[in-house]
């Protein structure tokens, strides 16, 4: 997740100090802005969903040790 967070951070970046202000754009340079906001969205998608796997994998852990706990009562 690290890493995602780290390529989500460079990707902003790029995009706030070269694709800032889309009236100074060329065709070129708006396509690539999309380009680069694909990678956006997909990293942002991919780390919502690891958080989301981190929630469920922590609360299905508790249910285990729950289950555990009942059964040596």
């Amino acid at each position: 997740m690290e890493e995602a967070r780290l390529k989500l951070s460079q990707y902003r970046d790029m995009e706030r100090h070269h694709y800032a202000d889309l009236s100074l754009l060329s065709r070129e340079g708006r396509l690539e802005r999309l380009t680069l906001r694909r990678n956006i969205l997909r990293q942002e998608a991919w780390l919502t969903w690891a958080e989301e796997v981190l929630i469920e994998l922590s609360a299905m852990e508790t249910m285990v040790a729950n289950h555990k706990i009942a059964a040596h009562n």
